[in-house]
């Protein structure tokens, strides 16, 4: 019996392959991880688009005379989206509405008459300006609210994304100045 097993013995001790083995199983593992964190990564670089064009629209309607008007909140949207008030650089983020798309979804109404005030643009972007309901505002609030689509649907893996995507936002709270 000794005889048999002892040259089966040098195969039971080898590790040549086992290298390659341990590399096909953690491969496809470590490139799924990689490109979650890189959708994770695109999902923050919108958050702090959001953050950066809300406190900016904010810092906007906190210093001009009357920020109630749907005209000064075209600017302020405008400034959040495009980093200018007429609209005239390209989108921060190409999923974000164009200029034609927020006008169109803007009531008619001059004035800002409702707090907080809500302008859907599809079913996918919201803005919501809070502070314009009394006469002489004291702080104002601008939120931008978004939904986020994985292109490649691995932040559902994780538990991230539910059907249609999640949303991103942005909140920004400041003193009315209204130089």
């Amino acid at each position: 019996m000794r005889g048999i097993l002892l040259p089966l013995r040098p195969l039971g001790r080898s590790t040549a392959g086992t290298v390659s083995v341990e590399l096909a199983l953690a491969l496809p593992l470590l490139f799924v991880l990689l490109v979650a964190v890189v959708s994770l990564g695109q999902a923050v670089r919108f958050h702090e688009a959001a953050a950066d064009g809300t406190r900016s629209a904010t810092r906007y309607l906190t210093r001009v005379l009357d920020p109630c008007r749907t005209e000064q909140l075209d600017a302020a949207v405008g400034l959040a989206l495009t980093r200018s008030m007429d609209w005239s650089q390209p989108l921060r983020l190409t999923r974000w509405p164009s200029r034609a798309d927020w006008q169109a979804a803007l009531p008619a109404a001059a004035a800002i008459d409702a707090d907080p005030y809500t302008v859907d643009v599809g079913d996918g972007f919201r803005v919501v300006v809070s502070g314009c309901g009394a006469a002489e505002p004291d702080q104002l609030t601008v939120e931008i609210r978004f939904r986020y689509e994985d292109p490649l649907g691995l932040l559902s893996w994780i538990g991230l994304d539910g059907a249609g995507g999640f949303w991103i936002g942005a909140r920004h709270q400041q003193r009315f100045i209204g130089i």
